[in-house]
């Protein structure tokens, strides 16, 4: 698991600190491998509120995903950073926007809705509560 956040960080590039924040994020966060299942389970397109730099997104395309892949976030910089990595990665069907997500994204036809800023993450013993 450790090539796939090396490659992210890598294709992100940034301050040490940002890298430190994604390693971390994806390393130690278990939302991240859990959304990613589902979403290999159910299926894209996928719609990202409040993405960020849309790293969920790249873990999903190094994992292989090709769905559609859209992201919307008020920070510019994060917006700016996850293109860049995108193309780096060569993603075919990954996007982002600056957007205020009070207003409708772009693409209405995007079916997986996923809020990770939202999810909270919950544990009993072993079992998971993110489900699809």
């Amino acid at each position: 698991m450790k090539e796939p956040i090396g490659k992210i960080v890598k294709a992100l590039g940034g301050s040490p600190w940002f890298q430190g924040y994604v390693r971390g994020k994806l390393g130690h966060d278990p939302v991240f491998e859990e959304a990613r299942q589902a979403v290999a389970q159910v299926g894209g397109p996928v719609i990202d509120l409040g993405c960020g730099a849309g790293i969920f997104g790249l873990w999903l395309g190094v994992h292989g995903f090709d769905g559609s892949y859209r992201g919307y976030d008020l920070g510019r910089w994060k917006i700016e950073a996850g293109l860049e990595a995108a193309q780096s990665l060569r993603l075919q069907s990954y996007g982002l926007e600056v957007a205020d997500m009070t207003r409708s994204p772009s693409n209405r036809r995007l079916l997986f809705v996923l809020l990770m800023s939202c999810i909270t993450w919950m544990r009993s013993g072993s079992e998971s509560f993110l489900k699809v």
